[in-house]
């Protein structure tokens, strides 16, 4: 027999479910967390991109948050996720885990390794997953991981509240009558794994946060500043001197995220940028470069890459453009075009190697120069 509200038991199926991506049309995987209370074997899954850490610990909030309460004692199987080092007595946890349990008042037993009876209730919800859950999407196309997490909590909702064998009752009317008031309160605000790194404020007012390959913006006060970055699974936050400068909603993939306040007056011009922006701007200044510039965006296009990835490199031929003779800076663009070279650096080695054959021929002039005093020259009377 079972304490109610005394343990959860968690554990990832063995089993992948997936979705649609809408532009690329490829099949996404997803892991699916499954959990049970023992007591009354009401039951929960989620779905998440990975088994990683981060993925794991949003997994068991959001199943504490749809319990309503928190359990004593939280076992999981021996998994990466929750468990350094395993041990028949005394395993390693996770430090996040650990912190997790500080945040909600539990603690985390895992299961003693080639003992499957301490999960046979976990497995068995598994298995009831992949016949109620499972089974009935199969044939269901979805296009977004929260559309597939719809329909599998409806279906889970399903299987909660239908009528046990040979029991009078539901799961979920067992839960509310037995197991709900012996749970523990959740805390005022969700658990979120925080991540470090410190990164200098870009000239441009942005910090480039690599694992999401996106740009936050900072106020324009700060530029050139090292900051330190504090981020979750939701948000960003951005720290100067230890104060707390800027924060913005986390965003995976390649852009920009930013507040009109963070900029200056000059920097505004960020919001505008696009393709055509810099091909009118190249336009007012040479010829060869808004053309050069057409082609690289349409060779972005043609790889079904975003125009932005190439604005740094358009900011860097305009600065070239300034510093080069009009005339060289021209046929430096059209053995661009004609080359397909679409980077700043090759653009720059062009111009300096045109550069470096003006100087040598200049050279080679000095060097044999053409005589301008013809009266000494001793003519063919001379030889008479």
């Amino acid at each position: 027999m079972y304490t109610p509200g005394e343990k959860l038991f968690i554990d990832f199926s063995g089993k992948t479910l997936g979705y649609v991506d809408i532009e690329t049309g490829e099949i996404i995987k997803v892991q699916v967390f499954v959990a049970c209370l023992p007591c009354t074997d009401y039951g929960f899954a989620q779905c998440v991109p990975s088994q990683k850490m981060e993925d794991f610990l949003y997994a068991i909030s959001k199943c504490l948050e749809a319990l309503g309460g928190v359990p004593k004692i939280l076992v999981s199987d021996n998994l990466k996720s929750a468990v350094i080092k395993t041990d028949r007595y005394e395993p390693t946890l996770n430090k996040a885990m650990e912190d997790m349990g500080n945040h909600y008042h539990f603690v985390t037993i895992p299961c003693k390794p080639y003992s499957p009876t301490h999960k046979a209730l976990v497995e068995n919800q598994v298995n009831i997953v992949y016949h109620r859950v499972y089974a009935k999407i199969r044939n269901t196309t979805f296009y977004s991981l929260e559309e597939l997490n719809v329909a599998v909590t409806q279906k889970m909702l399903e299987h909660n509240q239908t009528r046990m064998q040979q029991r009078p009752y539901s799961r979920e009317e067992q839960f509310f009558a037995v197991e709900k008031e012996a749970l523990s309160p959740l805390p005022e605000e969700p658990y979120q794994m925080k991540f470090y790194c410190d990164l200098l404020v870009r000239q441009d007012g942005f910090i480039y946060l690599a694992c999401d390959t996106h740009y936050y913006s900072v106020p324009y006060v700060h530029i050139g500043k090292q900051s330190r970055i504090i981020y979750t699974r939701t948000m960003v936050k951005i720290f100067i001197k230890g104060e707390q400068v800027a924060t913005h909603e986390r965003t995976i993939g390649f852009g920009r995220t930013y507040k009109d306040e963070h900029m200056a007056s000059n920097s505004i011009a960020i919001r505008s940028r696009s393709a055509e922006y810099y091909e009118e701007k190249a336009g007012r200044f040479s010829p060869a470069l808004k053309q050069l510039i057409s082609d690289m965006f349409l060779d972005l296009e043609q790889k079904s890459l975003p125009a932005e990835f190439k604005y740094q490199t358009c900011d860097f031929m305009l600065s070239l453009q300034r510093k080069t003779p009009e005339k060289d800076f021209e046929d430096a663009c059209r053995i661009a075009i004609e080359n397909r070279a679409y980077t700043g650096k090759f653009l720059q080695n062009v111009i300096k190697n045109i550069a470096q054959a003006k100087e040598q021929n200049n050279s080679n002039i000095q060097n044999n120069p053409e005589p301008s005093n013809h009266e000494n020259m001793r003519g063919s009377s001379y030889y008479k």
